[in-house]
């Protein structure tokens, strides 16, 4: 029996960077992994205005149209973008509007796949402006936040857009005399949260401390009432404040706090969904904090922490029901100032990227690490612009797929930049060709179609006796009959490597006596049946209904689940509604009153069965979310896909979507 096709991928890291046609402050992406950048170019009259640029998933970098002009701003910055699973865009950015010699909150939004519109003014446009952030949730519901200065002081307000409408009028937020940073997060059910730093009288009733305020607005609901996380008592000022939330809505707050008496120290606090802010907790001495947190709930914390003699980055990290671990230094520098300006972000799957900018004698470079979910330590430092430094701090985001990316600007040119791609995935190895058998002394051709989205694949062929060769076809002879394993790795530019096997049976050359001028192969024994080849398994949509509704987000009705086959087979699928349980005695269990404080935990409940005929080559199944006549209820669910043929079953490919109300 000859062993069937079997593959193997491990992941590497950072592609070489490449130059971009506009220096950036932020990006986004959509679910696909398309991205979308913000950042401040060069007007036609030479003063600077707002720019963007789009990157669909696997291309290059292109400038987009620009809103209308003749706005008459100058000075603009620090563009802020967010866009949600479908592609809509909006962005925020600070200008000088030269009619009032004011700083304002100027917005524009662009469609998926479309222009910007015409800016809008946001902020009071006789006021002064500063600090800002926007948030869009999954439906396209964006909300923007800033501080404005009015008669009584800098004022935190918001306005929020419902999905392709018009910004509401804005909103103040907080109180007293100075509000500044705020800052924004939104949950997958589009509840937004806001943290900011603002002034409040002292717990002693003399003076005024700087203390971390938060508010919460459920989807579709109002702004409630603001509430302190850091304390009001001793010497301590708050900065910096950040706030991310997981896709069970629980949110996690990072701030600088300094004390005159004892220095800079990087704090946190964590709110349920639904719930109250805990007491806030040190993290460690240190400022500019920042945090991720993964879809299950797992944070990381980075900050830098400074010295007279050397600088450090320092990470901590908290499973969604545990504390935090200790804090672990990831790079130092030799001077106070060698390290900062600390950046995180966590993928779906649970891994962490951490970057940061490293000053030396003679310029900036940006370094990184990362986490790998199943790992106990971050990698080795990674230097990312050497050769090509840096003049501001690098803007960087992650994709749906896991794919980080990091923009620049170089010294090269302040209106251009560069960008590099960590690319976690390793290659595909498709449609690979190699023959059950073949015969000593004659050539045997053997192919395989490589694919990588970011970058070119090198294939290299071992044929089991000691040749080799590359390239994506190649011909082999073997000398000798017996049984040998070829073995095919795909490389990308990036080091991630894929490695599939196969064996093939040898035989040799059999003469027949009645026809000895016609030589035959000896095919050896026939090969026992294999199981079915089910490869390529995708659908049309991860987020859909099962019947159409009157109002609401442009959500399709059904999906369509496509495969190939290599022969006919009946294909069966499974399909499982994930729900939240508690641990319990190392089992997930539902969840019960009595169970409640148990640590939470994803159970798979069985929803029905389909079974089809499939065909060789391509299949595609429309499914209305129907099994048997019963509509699956909304929520997120598992697939699993098998084909059966010969009495042997393929190997269970997976899916995950979701059925919205």
């Amino acid at each position: 029996m000859l062993p069937a096709a079997v593959g193997s991928a491990s992941a590497a890291g950072w592609l070489a960077p490449q130059s971009t046609p506009l220096s950036v402050s932020d990006l986004g992406f959509d679910q696909d992994g398309n991205a979308i950048a913000v950042g401040v170019g060069a007007a036609s009259s030479g003063a600077s205005s707002f720019r963007s640029m789009v990157r669909p998933f696997g291309g290059q970098w292109s400038v987009t149209p620009l809103p209308v002009s003749g706005i008459g701003d100058s000075d603009v910055r620090w563009p802020q973008v967010s866009v949600d699973p479908d592609g809509d865009a909006v962005a925020v950015w600070s200008a000088e509007n030269q009619d009032a010699a004011q700083r304002v909150l100027r917005a524009s939004a662009r469609p998926a796949g479309g222009n910007w519109t015409e800016p809008v003014v946001l902020s009071d446009d006789v006021v002064n402006q500063r600090d800002h952030d926007v948030v869009i949730d999954a439906q396209g519901n964006a909300t923007a936040i800033w501080s404005e200065l009015t008669v009584g002081g800098f004022v935190v307000r918001s306005a929020n857009r419902p999905s392709g409408g018009a910004w509401s009028d804005p909103v103040a937020l907080s109180e007293g005399a100075v509000n500044s940073q705020p800052r924004l997060a939104v949950d997958p059910q589009g509840t937004v949260t806001a943290v900011w730093v603002g002034t409040a009288p002292h717990i002693s009733g003399t003076g005024v401390v700087d203390v971390v305020r938060s508010n919460r607005r459920p989807a579709g609901g109002a702004w409630g009432a603001a509430v302190a996380l850091s304390s009001e008592a001793g010497t301590s000022t708050a900065d910096s404040p950040q706030v991310a939330v997981d896709a069970q809505g629980t949110a996690t707050a990072v701030w600088g706090s300094f004390s005159s008496s004892g220095g800079y120290v990087a704090q946190t606090a964590r709110r349920a969904a639904g719930g109250s802010w805990s007491p806030s907790s040190d993290l460690g001495p240190g400022q500019s904090p920042q945090v991720a947190v993964d879809p299950q709930g797992n944070a990381t914390a980075v900050w830098t922490l400074s010295s007279a003699s050397s600088s450090i980055v320092y990470s901590r990290s908290r499973t969604d029901t545990g504390l935090w671990s200790n804090a672990t230094p990831m790079a130092a520098g030799d001077d106070a100032y060698a390290v900062g300006y600390p950046w995180v972000a966590a993928d779906p799957q649970g891994n962490v990227t951490a970057i940061w900018a490293r000053y030396n004698s003679t310029d900036v470079i940006a370094q990184a690490t990362r986490h790998v979910a199943a790992s106990t330590s971050w990698s080795s430092n990674a230097d990312l612009t050497v050769g090509r430094p840096i003049t501001a701090i690098p803007a960087a985001g992650i994709d749906p797929q896991g794919h980080v990316s990091m923009i620049w600007s170089s010294t090269e040119d302040p209106w251009s930049g560069a960008s590099s791609i960590f690319d976690p995935i390793a290659p595909g190895l498709r449609t690979l060709s190699i023959p059950a058998s073949a015969t000593a002394g004659q050539p045997v051709a053997m192919s395989v179609n490589p694919f990588d989205a970011w970058s070119a694949v090198t294939v290299s062929w071992n044929f089991g006796d000691g040749q080799s060769a590359s390239g994506n076809a190649v011909s082999h002879t073997y000398n000798s009959p017996d049984q040998y394993t070829v073995t095919v790795t795909g490389v990308d530019a990036s080091g991630n490597t894929t490695t599939m096997s196969q064996g093939i049976a040898v035989g040799r050359v059999i003469v027949d006596p009645l026809f000895p001028s016609k030589p035959k192969p000896d095919q050896g024994p026939k090969p026992a049946p294999k199981a079915p080849v089910l490869s390529g398994l995708r659908q049309s949509s991860t987020r859909w209904r099962t019947q159409r509704v009157r109002r609401g987000p442009r959500l399709p009705v059904g999906t369509t689940f496509r495969f190939r086959l290599d022969r006919g087979a009946q294909v069966r699928f499974v399909f499982s509604q994930i729900v939240s349980g508690r641990r319990v005695g190392g089992r997930c269990v539902k969840a019960t009153k009595n169970n409640r404080r148990k640590p939470r935990c994803s159970r798979a409940l069985a929803a029905g069965t389909l079974r089809i005929s499939g065909k060789a080559g391509a299949n595609s199944v429309a499914f209305s979310g129907k099994i048997s006549g019963r509509a699956l209820k909304p929520g997120s669910y598992r697939l699993l896909v098998t084909a059966l043929a010969d009495g042997k079953t393929s190997p269970a490919r997976s899916l995950r979507f979701t059925i919205a109300r």
